[in-house]
């Protein structure tokens, strides 16, 4: 009953140490010590632990969940838009960052701010610090140019130097024209509020110049001679591979949304 509140409105750290006194008291009959380091009782039996219960682990265990459901873009909980508004407004001062520019904690590299009377919920910020505790981040060789359009182009992740993202015209870019992606960049959407359309484009393309060779749409590699032709893929997934043998598709791009490769 603990760990399912647990999983609804977190545990507090003093009932967290409680219960993991609770469960050493029982073990080891309220001796200061036990026989054998804790990490041993937690292992199963068939290993030759005590399989007793991690407080910390399962806990943890909650927080990764919550992370999942928070970063997913299909079914998303209400939870987690609150939870984006609240870091938008507790964002860190330096470097200068709007609250508009900031659409994905993982997939920009804005922080929250870690001061204390920064108005963050202690659910949150635990859950922040297990993903950094596994460096939560986007992992893949290489991304397909439909899912690198997709990234925010603001704070963008591999983006180093980010004074260009605050100029005047970054701003009308955000403000006026609605820029968001680095596929708005591509095309810069009209904009009857904007007084000087060519600067907007200017640093439209500046900004997406600056992007690395592996994050640009515009430099990608082109198509390895040994990757599966459409007509292949599609044969491959046809075909039953527990009957029939299926022919090794080397290609390493990832095709779905930027969240789903986090």
């Amino acid at each position: 009953r603990a760990l399912y509140l647990a999983t609804i409105n977190n545990m507090p750290h003093n009932i967290e140490l409680e219960m993991s006194n609770l469960i050493k008291t029982f073990l080891w009959n309220d001796k200061q010590r036990g026989l054998i380091d804790k990490c041993y009782t937690y292992a199963p039996t068939n290993k030759g632990g005590l399989n007793m219960p991690n407080i910390k682990a399962r806990l943890e265990a909650i927080r990764i969940v919550w992370l999942k459901k928070y970063l997913t873009n299909e079914k998303r909980p209400a939870w987690a838009y609150v939870a984006d508004n609240i870091l938008r407004n507790n964002i860190t001062p330096k470097p200068k960052t709007e609250p508009k520019s900031c659409i994905s904690w993982a997939l920009q590299s804005w922080h929250e701010s870690a001061k204390k009377e920064t108005k963050i919920p202690k659910q949150i910020k635990e859950m922040l610090q297990t993903a950094r505790k596994y460096n939560l981040g986007l992992d893949s060789c290489q991304l397909s140019i439909p899912t690198l359009k997709k990234l925010p182009i603001w704070h963008h992740l591999a983006a180093e130097n980010n004074y260009l993202w605050n100029k005047k015209s970054s701003k009308c870019l955000r403000d006026n024209h609605g820029v968001r992606t680095v596929n708005h960049l591509l095309t810069v959407p009209i904009a009857p509020a904007c007084n000087n359309p060519q600067t907007c484009q200017k640093m439209a393309d500046i900004l997406l110049n600056r992007l690395p060779m592996k994050f640009n749409p515009l430099t990608q590699p082109p198509i390895h001679p040994l990757d599966h032709t459409p007509q292949r893929q599609k044969k491959n997934k046809e075909i039953n591979y527990e009957k029939h043998e299926i022919t090794f598709d080397p290609d390493l791009t990832e095709k779905d949304s930027p969240n789903k490769n986090i």
